[in-house]
C-alpha cells in the first residue's frame, strides 16, 4: 500500500526526487572517499616500517635536536642513552636491539630523510639484503651513501655520483629497494 503511494509521489515530484537521489549519491560518494582516504592513510603511515623485520619499534619522545641550520632530528624524536638501552634489553622476551637514527636534511627543494643504522645489526643485515644496484656500506666506509632506488631515480643520482648532506659530499655506492 505505502509503496504505491511512495512511487506516485516520486513520479509526480520529479525535482524533489532528483534532489533526493543526488543527495543520497553525494553522501554515499563522500562516505566511500572518506573511507578510502582513511584506509590509505592508516596503511601509509606504516609503510616505512613494513619490511623492517621487527616486532616492535621504540621511539623516544624528546625535543628535536638541531645539528645546524639544515640538519635536525624529526620533531619529537630523541636519543636513547646506554642505560635506557640496557633496561630495554633486560625486559623478558627482548632478544636483540638494532639502533638507528633518522635525521632530516633541509635543502632548497624540501627535505630528505636520512637513516643511520648500527653496523652488523639485524637492521643492517635486512637493509643489505634489499640492495638493488651497487653494494651496501662497509664498516670502514666514510662519506659513502646508499640511496633508496626511487629517490635516486627521481633525483637523477646513480652509483658513483655524489650527494650533498649538509655541507658534506657523500659518494653513492649503491641503491636499495625498500
Amino acid at each position: 500500500m505505502y509503496l504505491k503511494y511512495i512511487f506516485k509521489e516520486l513520479i509526480k515530484r520529479k525535482s524533489k526526487t532528483t534532489t533526493i537521489i543526488l543527495t543520497i549519491a553525494i553522501i554515499t560518494t563522500m562516505l566511500f572517499l572518506f573511507s578510502g582516504l582513511m584506509n590509505a592513510y592508516s596503511s601509509g603511515i606504516y609503510q616505512p616500517f613494513k619490511n623492517i623485520g621487527s616486532d616492535l619499534i621504540l621511539q623516544k619522545t624528546d625535543n628535536a635536536t638541531q645539528f645546524n641550520s639544515k640538519i635536525r632530528t624529526p620533531f619529537g624524536k630523541g636519543f636513547f642513552d646506554e642505560k635506557e638501552i640496557e633496561e630495554i634489553l633486560n625486559i623478558n622476551h627482548v632478544k636483540n636491539i638494532s639502533k638507528s637514527q633518522i635525521i632530516w636534511n633541509f635543502g632548497k627543494n624540501g627535505f630528505i630523510t636520512i637513516e643511520g643504522i648500527e653496523p652488523n645489526s639485524e637492521m643492517y643485515i635486512k637493509r643489505a639484503s634489499q640492495m638493488y644496484k651497487g653494494r651496501f656500506l662497509n664498516i670502514e666506509d666514510i662519506h659513502k651513501a646508499v640511496l633508496e632506488k626511487h629517490f635516486a631515480r627521481f633525483n637523477h643520482l646513480t652509483v658513483g655520483k655524489s650527494v650533498f648532506i649538509g655541507n658534506s659530499s657523500f659518494e653513492i655506492v649503491g641503491t636499495l629497494a625498500s
